[in-house]
């Protein structure tokens, strides 16, 4: 039984047939190839709980990876991913998540089953939000969203009470005026500085001492603010066709 594999920075544009009867594997490392795809054989690894897969091309993940029931940690940095396909779902037990240096533009709300989510990065994505799904990842400890094209603080990390660590950019920081304890860096893909916040409690602290709602509070109250939005734009249409209507007689 081969427990783990390591086949990064072979030039490799497509994987070894051999690769796909190591049905008991645990440790997958592809890194840093010239990989664009990955069969649907990939399902084959139903043991697999670490796949590092970070610096190739993949613009997709193959509906195999429903297979893999056992994963903890994925690396999936620096390709040109666009979205996760929805047999991410099955990813029950994933504690470790890194697609910095992608093309993603949303999130499938599949992600709403990992539950065990503790660290995860988008850093140098294209996301405007999380989904509401997200806030499922209620043991999330380390969250990176700097580099994305973010308008407000995502709703979801307001029910993030394990949070101790977020990555944003300084913009961003700024723009959502929040004031803590930080360390600036200069990112590697982006030229904008990146904070990191490492001392959240103080973040709420500061908000609580300010009289302002704790990030929790604004999570949920932004939540109930779309649902009343939703149901103003549901009425005014409603009005609409009474007017439509008197106005036919």
């Amino acid at each position: 039984m081969i427990d783990k594999v390591n086949l990064s920075r072979e030039d490799l544009k497509t994987l070894p047939l051999e690769l796909f009867t190591c049905y008991r594997t645990e440790f997958i490392n592809i890194a840093s190839n010239n990989l664009t795809t990955l069969p649907d054989e990939v399902e084959n690894w139903s043991s697999l709980e670490t796949f590092w897969a970070g610096d190739n091309h993949l613009k997709e993940l193959p509906g195999g990876v429903q297979g893999w029931g056992n994963i903890q940690n994925v690396s999936l940095y620096g390709n040109q991913l666009t979205f996760l396909p929805s047999q991410v779902r099955f990813w029950n037990d994933v504690k470790s998540v890194d697609i910095a240096d992608n093309q993603l533009k949303s999130l499938s709300p599949e992600v709403k089953k990992w539950k065990n989510l503790k660290k995860i990065s988008f850093t140098n994505n294209k996301l405007k939000d999380l989904p509401p799904e997200a806030k499922n990842w209620n043991k999330l400890k380390t969250l990176d969203l700097s580099s994305n094209p973010f308008d407000r603080l995502p709703t979801p990390i307001g029910f993030y009470s394990h949070l101790n660590e977020l990555w944003v950019s300084e913009s961003q920081s700024k723009q959502w005026k929040l004031k803590f304890t930080h360390k600036k860096l200069e990112s590697g893909e982006s030229k904008e500085p990146v904070v990191r916040i490492f001392n959240l409690p103080m973040v709420l602290q500061t908000l609580r001492e300010k009289h302002k709602p704790s990030l929790s509070e604004v999570g949920r109250l932004n939540e109930i603010i779309e649902e009343q939005q939703e149901k103003i734009e549901t009425m005014e249409e409603k009005l609409n066709l009474i007017l439509q209507k008197l106005e036919e007689k």
